[in-house]
């Protein structure tokens, strides 16, 4: 029995995969053109994924991507004709002037569904269930 469920853990682990900071758009939209501040930012959802300087602005940015395999892909035969994934990617910039407060932000959220075989792909709302940011 144990080794059937080490297994069942094992699998589903093998079928998820993220990375970066996934945000969601409550939580990106929810500082404030400006008034909140680079640090206000960063000390809430972490060091950003990217950085870019352009003249007197500083854009930082949170970008995440998410994987999950379906957990149909797994079962021997079936998983041939209704098995494949969906993937979500959050991405999110914050314009920051030359006193550090932040003037403009830019969210983007994307995802889709892929599948084997002969099962039509879902195609998921652009709103893809992100990670929240802590």
């Amino acid at each position: 029995m144990n080794r059937l469920l080490s297994l069942a853990f094992v699998l589903v682990l093998a079928g998820c995969a993220s990375s970066g900071t996934q945000v969601s758009q409550e939580v990106a939209l929810s500082f404030k053109e400006g008034v909140t501040t680079e640090k206000e930012i960063v000390a809430s959802l972490g060091t950003p994924t990217g950085v870019m300087i352009s003249g007197d602005l500083k854009i930082i940015s949170y970008s995440g991507f998410q994987y999950k395999m379906k957990a149909a892909s797994f079962i021997p035969i079936v998983g041939l004709a209704a098995g494949g994934a969906d993937y979500a990617h959050t991405s999110v910039s914050y314009i920051i002037d030359k006193a550090g407060i932040m003037t403009k932000i830019n969210y983007m959220s994307s995802g889709s569904g892929s599948r084997q075989g002969v099962t039509a792909a879902e195609m998921p709302s652009q709103e893809p269930k992100a990670i929240q940011a802590k």
